[in-house]
């Protein structure tokens, strides 16, 4: 492009021998033909940084994705989960009126249950 604007200086300042109309022409077109090719090869430039740059984000979110599977299998390993397995029945935490029962509560409960197994009635 430097070349066609150089060329088209010179050209105009009246340098060279029996310059005609088709001579100007000749190095205007091919210098507007580089312009356009610099201006697309500057807008593919620029879209493959941008192209770059998420595809570093990505590669960034995919690594963090993969550290974090590794920690997962690692849990799961840890505590030996697997679908099989069925978690344990709990016992129920709330009293005969629905209210949530405390701790002390249920141990009273059971411990009332257990000793009434236990218990004689009296001989009048």
């Amino acid at each position: 492009m430097e070349a066609g604007l150089l060329a088209l200086k010179w050209l105009a300042a009246g340098c060279g021998c029996e310059v005609t109309g088709a001579d100007v022409w000749v190095a205007y077109s091919d210098t507007v033909k580089a312009a356009e090719k610099i201006a697309a090869a500057e807008e593919v430039s620029a879209a493959s940084e941008e192209m770059s740059a998420q595809t570093q984000e990505v590669m960034a979110s995919a690594a963090s994705l993969a550290a974090m599977a590794t920690t997962l299998d690692g849990l799961v390993a840890r505590f030996k989960l697997s679908s099989e397995s069925e978690p344990a029945p709990r016992e129920s935490t709330y009293t005969a009126h629905g209210q949530p029962a405390s701790l002390v509560e249920r141990q009273r409960a059971s411990s009332e249950e257990s000793s009434h197994g236990s218990r004689r009635p009296r001989a009048a």
